[in-house]
């Protein structure tokens, strides 16, 4: 995983939000980068849900925030859709992403549940990993933004 202070690594990929997206369009502003394992599984649906319900707030606070697993696009477009997700979600199904950002499992082609709030330039300042706490993972997010 990468850790806090460290530049995070070039990336890009089409989105749930259509096109393509990457480090180089979310530069200049703050965002959350959450991985989670796959879509429509029973943890990965109550993350992003509640990464929905969320969003409003973590924008008021001045951050985009950005999802990411291993499925394909049509399966995150999906997903985005049936949950509400305004916001982009990434399809990485190769695991390119997850492992540029030391999040893939060793045994296993999906992502750990990792959460990293990047800086303006680019640089991680706070790194989040729980795998079954989502609400409380995701108010730490929005009390570190608060924080900043």
């Amino acid at each position: 995983m990468l850790k806090i202070g460290e530049k995070v690594p070039d990336f890009s990929a089409e989105s749930s939000k259509g096109g393509t997206l990457g480090s180089a369009d979310l530069a200049g502003s703050p965002y959350v980068l959450y991985f989670y394992p796959k879509s429509f599984t029973p943890g990965c649906t109550l993350e992003t849900r509640e990464f929905a319900k969320a969003t409003p707030e973590i924008e008021e606070l001045g951050a985009k925030v950005v999802g990411v697993s291993i499925d394909k696009l049509d399966t995150q477009c999906k997903f985005a859709d049936e949950l509400g997700a305004d916001f982009p979600i990434l399809a990485d199904p190769k695991g390119e992403i997850s492992k540029k950002f030391g999040v893939k499992r060793m045994m296993l082609p999906v992502a750990k549940r990792v959460t990293y709030v990047v800086n303006e330039e680019g640089v991680v300042e706070a790194s989040f990993h729980m795998d079954f706490k989502y609400k409380e993972h995701i108010q730490m997010v929005v009390d570190h933004l608060k924080s900043r």
